[in-house]
Protein backbone atom coordinates (compact mmCIF):
# COMPACT_ATOMS: atom_id res chain seq x y z
CA UNK A 1 0.00 0.00 0.00
CA UNK A 2 3.03 2.45 0.58
CA UNK A 3 3.45 2.18 -3.26
CA UNK A 4 0.05 3.59 -4.23
CA UNK A 5 0.78 6.92 -3.35
CA UNK A 6 4.16 6.92 -5.33
CA UNK A 7 2.62 5.74 -7.94
CA UNK A 8 -0.29 8.18 -8.28
CA UNK A 9 2.13 11.22 -8.18
CA UNK A 10 4.67 9.59 -10.72
CA UNK A 11 1.30 9.51 -13.07
CA UNK A 12 0.21 12.93 -12.27
CA UNK A 13 3.87 14.19 -12.82
CA UNK A 14 4.12 12.37 -16.34
CA UNK A 15 0.38 14.02 -17.50
CA UNK A 16 1.77 16.91 -16.47
CA UNK A 17 4.66 17.00 -18.24
CA UNK A 18 2.87 15.97 -21.50
CA UNK A 19 0.35 18.93 -21.37
CA UNK A 20 3.15 21.17 -21.18
CA UNK A 21 4.35 20.20 -24.71
CA UNK A 22 1.51 19.79 -26.60
CA UNK A 23 0.60 22.22 -29.12
CA UNK A 24 -2.36 24.52 -29.31
CA UNK A 25 -4.20 24.30 -32.56
CA UNK A 26 -5.00 27.89 -33.26
CA UNK A 27 -8.56 28.67 -35.30
CA UNK A 28 -8.57 30.74 -37.97
CA UNK A 29 -11.63 32.41 -39.96
CA UNK A 30 -12.12 34.72 -42.31
CA UNK A 31 -14.74 36.48 -45.15
CA UNK A 32 -14.32 36.62 -48.66
CA UNK A 33 -17.34 39.41 -50.43
CA UNK A 34 -17.79 40.84 -53.88
CA UNK A 35 -15.90 44.21 -53.76
CA UNK A 36 -18.60 46.16 -56.10
CA UNK A 37 -21.96 44.28 -54.59
CA UNK A 38 -20.78 43.12 -50.69
CA UNK A 39 -22.14 39.88 -51.42
CA UNK A 40 -20.37 37.01 -49.95
CA UNK A 41 -18.43 34.80 -52.28
CA UNK A 42 -19.05 31.09 -51.87
CA UNK A 43 -16.20 28.30 -53.28
CA UNK A 44 -13.47 30.45 -52.85
CA UNK A 45 -10.49 27.80 -52.78
CA UNK A 46 -8.06 29.48 -50.26
CA UNK A 47 -4.44 27.74 -50.43
CA UNK A 48 -1.62 28.35 -47.85
CA UNK A 49 1.34 26.54 -49.11
CA UNK A 50 3.82 26.84 -45.94
CA UNK A 51 1.31 25.24 -43.50
CA UNK A 52 0.13 22.76 -46.45
CA UNK A 53 -3.76 23.64 -46.01
CA UNK A 54 -6.33 23.92 -48.91
CA UNK A 55 -9.72 25.00 -47.48
CA UNK A 56 -13.33 26.55 -49.30
CA UNK A 57 -15.44 29.40 -48.32
CA UNK A 58 -19.33 28.09 -47.73
CA UNK A 59 -22.42 29.78 -48.62
CA UNK A 60 -21.85 32.12 -46.70
CA UNK A 61 -18.49 33.33 -48.24
CA UNK A 62 -17.23 32.30 -44.83
CA UNK A 63 -14.40 29.70 -44.62
CA UNK A 64 -12.10 28.30 -41.19
CA UNK A 65 -9.36 26.17 -40.75
CA UNK A 66 -7.37 25.11 -37.33
CA UNK A 67 -3.23 25.24 -37.24
CA UNK A 68 -1.07 24.62 -34.87
CA UNK A 69 1.94 27.00 -36.27
CA UNK A 70 1.59 30.77 -35.53
CA UNK A 71 3.51 33.36 -37.42
CA UNK A 72 2.83 34.99 -40.39
CA UNK A 73 2.11 33.49 -43.68
CA UNK A 74 0.24 33.69 -47.31
CA UNK A 75 -2.73 32.81 -48.18
CA UNK A 76 -3.74 32.61 -52.21
CA UNK A 77 -7.27 32.62 -52.96
CA UNK A 78 -8.84 32.00 -56.43
CA UNK A 79 -12.42 31.98 -57.49
CA UNK A 80 -14.01 31.48 -60.78
CA UNK A 81 -14.47 35.22 -62.46
CA UNK A 82 -12.58 37.40 -59.91
CA UNK A 83 -9.02 38.15 -59.85
CA UNK A 84 -6.52 36.02 -57.57
CA UNK A 85 -5.79 37.69 -54.52
CA UNK A 86 -2.98 37.06 -52.29
CA UNK A 87 -2.73 37.77 -48.64
CA UNK A 88 -0.53 37.86 -45.97
CA UNK A 89 -2.04 37.47 -42.66
CA UNK A 90 -0.82 36.47 -38.76
CA UNK A 91 -1.82 33.50 -37.22
CA UNK A 92 -1.79 34.42 -33.37
CA UNK A 93 -2.64 31.99 -30.54
CA UNK A 94 -6.35 30.93 -29.88
CA UNK A 95 -8.82 32.55 -32.27
CA UNK A 96 -7.41 34.57 -34.98
CA UNK A 97 -9.91 35.99 -37.47
CA UNK A 98 -8.44 37.50 -40.67
CA UNK A 99 -10.03 41.12 -41.94
CA UNK A 100 -13.20 40.83 -44.35
CA UNK A 101 -10.95 40.16 -47.87
CA UNK A 102 -12.74 41.94 -50.81
CA UNK A 103 -12.24 40.15 -54.90
CA UNK A 104 -12.42 42.12 -57.76
CA UNK A 105 -14.44 40.84 -61.12
CA UNK A 106 -12.07 40.02 -63.20
CA UNK A 107 -12.45 41.90 -66.76
CA UNK A 108 -15.42 40.97 -68.78
CA UNK A 109 -13.11 40.52 -71.87
CA UNK A 110 -10.96 38.77 -69.40
CA UNK A 111 -13.86 35.98 -68.28
CA UNK A 112 -14.32 35.97 -72.29
CA UNK A 113 -11.80 34.81 -72.94
CA UNK A 114 -10.70 32.21 -70.75
CA UNK A 115 -14.42 30.55 -70.89
CA UNK A 116 -13.17 30.15 -74.68
CA UNK A 117 -9.95 28.56 -74.19
CA UNK A 118 -11.58 26.44 -71.88
CA UNK A 119 -13.90 25.17 -74.85
CA UNK A 120 -11.10 24.93 -77.18
CA UNK A 121 -12.57 27.63 -79.36
CA UNK A 122 -8.91 29.37 -79.27
CA UNK A 123 -6.28 30.76 -81.90
CA UNK A 124 -8.16 30.51 -84.56
CA UNK A 125 -10.44 27.37 -83.87
CA UNK A 126 -13.38 27.25 -85.89
CA UNK A 127 -17.01 26.91 -84.74
CA UNK A 128 -19.90 24.37 -85.76
CA UNK A 129 -21.20 27.34 -88.15
CA UNK A 130 -17.67 27.66 -89.48
CA UNK A 131 -17.12 31.02 -88.58
CA UNK A 132 -13.75 31.55 -86.77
Amino acid sequence: MKNVPTYALTVFFLLLSSLSFAQTNNLVQGLIINKETKEPIQEATITINELRIVTSTDVNGRFSFVSKKTGTFEAIITTDGFDENKVNFTIQEGNTTIPTLEFDVKGVTEVFLNDIAANGMADGATGDDGVS
